[in-house]
């Protein structure tokens, strides 16, 4: 409720995660998200917004899933019905990447149409976790996580996430991943973070227990084809994605793979937005470098702040920050991972 307000719906409404059923109502989305196709990322499109209830029946028309949509974050029980994302979602793991399978969406969060990109954790989407923090301050946003939210529910992690506070504690908040988090506690118990599942991870012993049999495999990875190959994003793994050429490299996200980031070596695994994998992140040098951190990418974030340090956020991992001391741990290259075990 507190999601759109006005200065929000006038300005820039729905944010990427944003679409409760305030947000999505008549009033929020119509003048800028509907009327523009806009609903960033998340909203869905005039004939969803239109609407009061975004994600539910009302969202995923024919129009919709013909198009290949259910938006990241969309597609609750309701939304993943025969109708809807027939094609695409639900025949596969997906269900947009936060998919809101029982287990996830609990009544609290289904019926506010929660479900934030990087919610959705049993724990979570309780009452405690997105109702002080997240949600009230519409945050909950990939990046959302403020010091009160991490050291309660573990939900933390934000891009770069993962400070030490957030990983001592109750880390493996599906984004984070160093040392701690990653190698022993993660994997072990309670592993698949968003941008896990490093060939090591979603080996027989590691996800075998958690991910795979759930709903996790790393939102929607995993299939066996993805898996052999490394794939494993955020999103990826559609069989159109992870087949040929795309998803070889790694990337494949809706959002992603825009033309100018998956075209050559870009594709960092885990970028992908429009801003960064397409101006800042997907340069040459980017690239070849250990860039590509969903914030990140640029020189010298990576190199002297990331790989020094702490890096290995989210989407690090490349031979440079592996082959110093950093990224080892949590980087997952063969080396990496093999050292760590």
């Amino acid at each position: 409720i507190v999601c759109c307000h006005r200065v929000c719906c006038h300005r820039v409404s729905c944010h990427r995660v944003c679409c409760h059923r305030i947000c999505c109502n008549r009033v929020c989305c119509q003048r800028i998200c509907c009327h523009r196709v806009c609903c960033h990322r998340i909203c869905y499109h005039r004939i969803c917004c239109q609407r009061i209830f975004c994600c539910h029946r009302v969202c995923c028309h024919r129009v919709c899933c013909h198009r290949v949509f259910c938006h990241r974050v969309c597609c609750l029980r309701v939304c993943c019905d025969r109708v809807c994302c027939h094609r695409i979602c639900c025949h596969r793991v997906c269900c947009h990447r936060i998919c809101c399978h029982r287990v996830c969406c609990h009544r609290v969060c289904c019926h506010r149409v929660f479900c934030h990109r990087v919610c959705c954790l049993r724990v979570c989407c309780d009452r405690v976790c997105c109702h002080r923090i997240c949600c009230h301050r519409v945050c909950c946003h990939r990046i959302c996580c403020h010091r009160i939210c991490c050291h309660r529910v573990s939900f933390c992690c934000d891009r770069v996430c993962c400070h030490r506070v957030c990983c001592q504690r109750v880390c493996c908040h599906r984004i984070c991943y160093h040392r701690i988090c990653c190698v022993r506690v993660c994997c072990h118990r309670v592993c698949c973070h968003r941008v896990c599942c490093h060939r090591v991870c979603c080996d027989r012993v590691c996800c075998h227990s958690i991910c795979c049999h759930r709903v996790c495999c790393h939102r929607f990875c995993c299939h066996r084809i993805c898996c052999h190959r490394v794939c494993c994003h955020r999103v990826c793994c559609h069989r159109v994605c992870c087949d040929r050429v795309c998803c070889h490299s790694i990337c494949c996200h809706r959002v992603c793979c825009h033309r100018v980031c998956c075209q050559r070596i870009c594709c960092h695994r885990i970028c992908y937005h429009r801003i960064c994998c397409v101006r800042v992140c997907c340069h040459r040098v980017c690239c070849h470098r250990v860039s590509c951190h969903r914030v990140c990418c640029h020189r010298v974030c990576c190199h002297r702040v990331c790989c020094h340090r702490v890096c290995c956020h989210r989407i690090c991992c490349h031979r440079v920050c592996c082959d110093r001391v950093s990224c080892l741990r949590v980087c997952c290259h063969r080396v990496c991972c093999h050292r760590v075990g």
